[in-house]
């Protein structure tokens, strides 16, 4: 992969002319640039219970220029993105990797374990290959991490029931909410002032204040989804599995392990669109599925592209779909669906996709997806790692060039 701007001249003061902003039909000529097959399986024979052992979560630190991708052969794996070539992996067999989070310096990483009983939060750092800080507070296993935008701070939830905030920089905990129901899920919004929390058993969602951690939440909502009925009787909720706000700030992505992924208003939390096209995580390799819903392989396979305007997720089919939220012409925001009658639930609209790659379905689930913040690529991962570009459009164009996303607010 070549340097992070489109070909052509680069005169003075016309950087813009070097940017590109993401449209859908830019988003459906993605092909893969690079594609490392087997990725998790180099070290060993590659095989665990089901089949071969996979990529199960994935991150792109601030600049993006480096990727980070953890699997189940308990790595932690540096990548080169302009070059679209393998840095260094290190190993961690101790505690197991899942839900990297970069922080704000460049090569420190936060992740949770995947072992027994490590509750702990660890703070790697690339430089010196091993660990500078434990994060001791959870009594069960750590399944969500949010790095405030702002600070240096960041968010914990548990499978024991609690929210933690922690200073990078210290060992004991800032703030804690206790007594949910069940596993929490967090993440930021992108002022670093307000954060979500997510309750999968009770499918629940509710808004705090940074500086209120001692208070009730703000705003709550639950996603109350008349469609599941269709599916089966009595209704089967799917298992949320991941939380995450657009960078406008306007919207809350809410990823589930089943068939419908939603999209929620980040101020009242009304429910506005329900994605769907995809398969859904919940099965496990071998493609079964429980009678009760479940996490599955899901948790990483959904984002935001960094212009808040479309949504990406993995498919247990190793398809990636594509939904389009831009606004109407004329509008600000998604609009709210309105009830057809007083004291009715209003009818959440359904958006399918405008597009889904790999169409030929190889490689296995798709089970973790990021959107670079800073140049046009994508990594998809999960037998394989890949890197996706855009489609060349002309003959002149070199290779993998990369072009940098023109955000706009």
């Amino acid at each position: 992969m070549a340097a992070p701007v489109a070909s052509g001249s680069q005169a003075p003061n016309r950087e813009d002319e070097h940017k590109q902003i993401l449209n859908p039909d830019i988003l459906k000529d993605f092909l893969p640039s690079r594609v490392f097959p087997d990725v998790a399986s180099e070290k060993d024979s590659g095989m665990v219970a089901g089949g071969k052992k996979q990529i199960i979560s994935l991150c792109f630190e601030d600049t993006g220029r480096t990727c980070v991708t953890a699997g189940e052969d308990e790595m932690i794996t540096y990548w080169d993105v302009l070059g679209g070539k393998k840095v260094k992996g290190y190993p961690s067999a101790k505690y197991g990797v899942d839900h990297l989070t970069p922080t704000h310096q460049k090569g420190h990483l936060l992740h949770s374990s995947t072992k027994g009983d490590e509750d702990d939060v660890r703070l790697f750092v690339a430089d010196r290959g091993s660990y500078l800080k434990y994060y001791k507070g959870h009594t069960k296993r750590v399944g969500s991490i949010s790095m405030n935008p702002a600070q240096n701070t960041f968010l914990t939830g548990s499978h024991d029931g609690t929210v933690i905030l922690w200073d990078q920089r210290a060992d004991k905990a800032q703030g804690m909410l206790n007594q949910m129901e069940g596993p929490c899920l967090v993440d930021w919004d992108p002022t670093g002032i307000v954060f979500a929390v997510a309750m999968p058993d009770i499918h629940y969602v509710c808004l705090y204040s940074n500086n209120q951690l001692d208070k009730a939440p703000f705003e709550s909502g639950t996603i109350n989804d008349p469609e599941l009925d269709k599916i089966s009787v009595p209704r089967r909720n799917p298992y949320i599995t991941s939380i995450k706000f657009s960078n406008n700030g306007k919207y809350l992505l809410v990823g589930t392990s089943g068939v419908f992924h939603y999209v929620m208003d980040s101020y009242d939390l009304s429910v506005l669109a329900r994605l769907e096209g995809h398969e859904g995580l919940e099965r496990d390799k071998r493609g079964n599925m429980s009678i009760k819903s479940g996490k599955g392989l899901s948790g990483a396979e959904v984002c935001w592209t960094p212009d808040s305007c479309f949504v990406m997720s993995g498919s247990w089919d190793g398809r990636i779909c594509m939904w389009d939220l831009t606004p109407p012409p004329g509008e600000a925001r998604i609009p709210k669906p309105v009830p057809l009658m007083p004291h009715m639930l209003p009818a959440i609209p359904t958006i399918t996709p405008i597009s889904s790659l790999n169409e030929e379905k190889s490689g296995g689930p798709c089970r973790a997806l990021a959107f670079n913040p800073k140049y046009m690529v994508f990594a998809s991962a999960g037998e394989a790692m890949a890197f996706w570009l855009p489609a060349k459009k002309g003959a002149g164009d070199d290779d993998g060039d990369q072009m940098d996303i023109k955000m706009e607010a």
